[in-house]
């Protein structure tokens, strides 16, 4: 018969991956195995993977009974600030205390995700800052910080959302544009029709919350656009509220320049960016 596990422990072998263990089961089977390296993942407060404080003692007794170690010895934060992250770095320090007297020292213990970081409430002192000697940065790498923190200066979107106008159109005072006419314009104005849509992960929900940024055909930046009406599948509609929108000129959801929806914190920098669909081209610039 096929033997998943065993072919996975060997692709992990052959790759020379370090593997992180979230769960007794999968710890007795990495036991099994001293040419894989494993890092331990501690639960301290997530509550979502790794191994709770009530298991630490029988995890440390699995492993002096092989005779192995861990790699690694690891938490994530959930949240950046507050009583729940002092109290997770305490109960982090108390478990890398526990297994290091136990004869289970790691070469690597990390905890800093990308809120930890660049929180104010720095480890500064205790366990966790003398031994600690990873990070793991996830959403700062993209340009963005967690949502319980502040913008952190010097750090830029490295994506943006662009398209351009497709067809520009007049609408007379009065008159609706897109679905169910939500819409109406109080003068007779000229809007474009921008070629992307939900489809392509603009939420309908964003429709009164973007001001995308307008710039010319070269890119040099003419202001801001808003968005006219019920963002559809495959089109969202834009008006400008000085200046004349033509064919061509470029419209950039968000990106490098200031976007109401993360300043106001009414949306997660992961949800902009994640929703965008496979379909859309990805361009790689320096």
């Amino acid at each position: 018969t096929f033997d998943w596990r065993k072919v996975s422990l060997d692709v992990l072998r052959k790759n020379q991956f370090e593997v992180a263990v979230n769960d007794l089961a999968s710890l007795k089977i990495l036991l099994t195995r001293p040419d894989i390296p494993f890092h331990l993942k501690l639960d301290t407060g997530m509550n979502r993977l790794g191994l709770k404080p009530d298991q630490w003692e029988q995890a440390i007794g699995m492993l002096r009974r092989a005779k192995r170690k861990p790699n690694g010895l690891f938490m994530h934060f959930a949240m950046s600030t507050g009583s729940s992250y002092r109290n997770q770095v305490m109960l982090f320090e108390e478990a890398v205390r526990w297994f290091w007297t136990s004869g289970c020292d790691a070469e690597w213990v990390h905890s800093e995700n990308s809120g930890a970081l660049f929180t104010s409430e720095k480890v500064e002192k205790g366990l966790v800052s003398q031994v600690g000697n990873l990070c793991r940065p996830g959403i700062s790498l993209y340009g963005y910080t967690s949502r319980d923190l502040k913008p952190i200066q010097g750090i830029s979107p490295v994506l943006e959302l662009v398209s351009e106008i497709g067809l520009v159109k007049n609408v007379e005072k009065g008159e609706g544009i897109s679905y169910g006419h939500l819409y109406r314009a109080n003068k007779s104005h000229r809007y474009g029709v921008v070629p992307l849509g939900y489809a392509d992960g603009i939420s309908k929900m964003y429709a009164n919350l973007m001001e995308p940024e307008w710039r010319s055909r070269s890119g040099k930046r003419k202001g801001s656009l808003k968005v006219c009406g019920a963002i559809c599948m495959d089109m969202v509609m834009v008006r400008a509220e000085r200046g004349e929108i033509k064919p061509h000129d470029r419209v950039a959801f968000w990106g490098r320049f200031p976007n109401p929806m993360l300043q106001e914190r009414l949306v997660e920098p992961y949800e902009l960016n994640l929703r965008l669909a496979k379909r859309l081209p990805r361009l790689w610039v320096d």
